[in-house]
């Protein structure tokens, strides 16, 4: 560990332990993408292999060295979800990443869409690997969308965003 990233480390657990303190504090989903762009060395790469329709995506093979996007899609999406969706999509293509979109309840693909269906053991796992839990990724309506960096390090997060999603 490098001196820089052992001060990152301090320096996160001294704003969670205020946060504590002071009643409010994120959840862990809010929490990795401010880790992951701290302090990238005391976190690993974030990886996802899950059964899509028409075989595997496996971001650690066929992504390595290049970023890319995740969306988990809650059952019943919303008016809202929907506009989320919309502009998830066009952040990928503006960014040129790969999308996955893990879905549990209906979703209309596009062609050229990577698709996983269904909360399975593998599903549930890759959510878990972006601190969202299956209690909340099962809320109706919910969706949340990930970008990784060519590192595989979470860039950015957006959680039922409807409007620009401009850094």
């Amino acid at each position: 560990m490098k001196l820089s990233d052992a001060f990152w480390l301090v320096f996160v657990a001294a704003c969670l332990s205020a946060g504590v303190v002071g009643g409010s504090y994120l959840k862990k989903d809010e929490l990795l993408p401010i880790c992951h762009s701290l302090a990238p060395g005391l976190f690993a790469p974030v990886s996802v292999t899950l059964a899509v329709d028409g075989g595997v995506f496996d971001s650690t093979l066929d992504h390595a060295g290049r970023g890319y996007q995740v969306t988990f899609i809650g059952p019943d999406c919303t008016e809202a979800c929907q506009a989320h969706v919309d502009r998830a999509r066009d952040y990928a293509a503006n960014e040129g990443l790969a999308h996955l979109w893990v879905v549990a309840g209906e979703f209309e693909p596009r062609t050229g869409d990577i698709v996983s269906r269904g909360i399975d053991i593998g599903s549930v796992q890759a959510a878990e690997s972006f601190g969202l839990s299956e209690q909340r990724w099962r809320q109706p309506g919910y969706v949340a969308t990930w970008a990784l960096n060519p590192n595989h390090h979470i860039d950015t997060r957006y959680v039922n965003r409807t409007e620009s999603w401009d850094r």
